[in-house]
């Protein structure tokens, strides 16, 4: 993609694909979890929303909670640059004190980038999630790490590099999710960020305010497809 004629043409291409799937509340017959609900995000820089002017209106934890039936009490737990390991000192207890209904976690791309070996994360993943399981009756919905488009160079890596590390690191996350009867959210399928550049901002990490809209809708999709919501 090249020039602002063709950068002004995927903005509205993404803008288009997001007004088509808008995030209209969840909530009908047969779902698990009916309003009042109390939902926490677990996670890191993009739960609280970086790389956009306005994180509570724009950020995807915020936005996925305005869909979800209301009244939603939401408690966002994220810190930039944490890590898994670090969010099971740090938030997990708060998060089993806040007594959820639903847990959003997405925790990998700051281990990746920090050198935490695999296994070391696949036994903090199974504490965090094992540690949810016993502490609360919550659905726990978890994200893994997503894909991006050719062209860039999404977490320091060439495309076919970051593929086959993405696809390690995946299959560790989806396994641990079917041990602890976690929701797995398939960020790397699902999440188009691959087809759409303008979702991934200047900086080459943090998500777009579209980007993040299209993370929320995302979520929302497998909620519903689970008859979460």
């Amino acid at each position: 993609m090249s020039g602002p004629i063709s950068r002004r043409a995927a903005l509205l291409g993404g803008a288009a694909l997001l007004s088509g799937c808008a995030l209209g509340r969840a909530g009908g017959g047969g779902a698990r979890l009916r309003a009042p609900l109390t939902y926490v995000a677990i996670g890191a820089s993009d739960a609280v929303g970086v790389g956009v002017e306005d994180p509570e209106r724009d950020g995807w934890v915020s936005v996925l909670q305005r869909a979800l039936p209301q009244p939603t009490r939401l408690v966002n737990l994220g810190i930039p640059g944490m890590r898994l390991g670090g969010a099971l000192a740090v938030e997990v207890p708060p998060a089993i004190e806040a007594r959820p209904d639903l847990v959003t976690i997405w925790l990998a791309v700051n281990d990746l980038l920090g050198g935490v070996a695999l296994d070391a994360y696949r036994a903090d993943l199974d504490r965090l999630l094992g540690g949810l399981r016993e502490g609360t009756g919550a659905v726990v919905a978890l994200g893994n790490v997503p894909d991006a488009p050719e062209t860039r160079r999404y977490l320091g890596m060439e495309a076919a590099e970051r593929r086959r590390v993405a696809g390690a690191w995946n299959e560790t996350i989806a396994a641990a999710a079917e041990r602890h009867g976690a929701i797995l959210v398939d960020l790397f399928a699902r999440w188009p960020s691959a087809r759409h550049s303008e979702y991934i901002g200047l900086d080459g990490l943090h998500p777009t305010a579209l980007g993040y809209r299209a993370l929320a809708e995302t979520f929302r999709s497998v909620l519903r497809e689970q008859r979460v919501v």
